[in-house]
């Protein structure tokens, strides 16, 4: 039983490398696609805010609906920009910081190994 628990940690211990990369490359990923997104968000609120004031002074009612149409949309995609662009802000820092605890692992590692020791040489507690 022990063997088997300690061989399961062993392959723990030996991907925890692997796994603090792959946090790396998605908290980078996610903080690169936050910050593209926030640059979308504020580029369609401007374009939005221009479409607004063009319909806002116009005075023929098929370019009126067009620029409010315009409005609208770009609206829409500002929400959609910003709730992308806080998503992967929330993500970044999580898959920075989530990661196996590599000390922790050891430990329980080096436990298992004192105890099966103790088991071979007879110094059940």
């Amino acid at each position: 039983m022990l063997e088997a628990e300690k061989a399961e940690y062993e392959y723990k211990l030996s991907r925890v490398p692997k796994k603090k990369r792959n946090g790396r490359i998605v908290g980078w990923s996610t903080l690169g696609a936050g910050v593209v997104f926030s640059g979308a968000a504020i580029w369609s609120f401007i374009a939005g805010n221009e479409a607004y004031k063009k319909y806002e002074s116009t005075s023929y009612s098929s370019d009126a609906a067009a620029y409010r149409d315009k409005a609208e949309l770009y609206s829409m995609m500002f929400t959609g920009f910003l709730i992308t662009a806080g998503l992967n802000f929330l993500v970044s820092p999580i898959a920075f910081t989530a990661h196996p605890n590599e000390k922790k692992i050891e430990d329980t590692l080096n436990d298992f190994e004192r105890q099966l020791e103790e088991l071979r040489n007879g110094e059940v507690r």
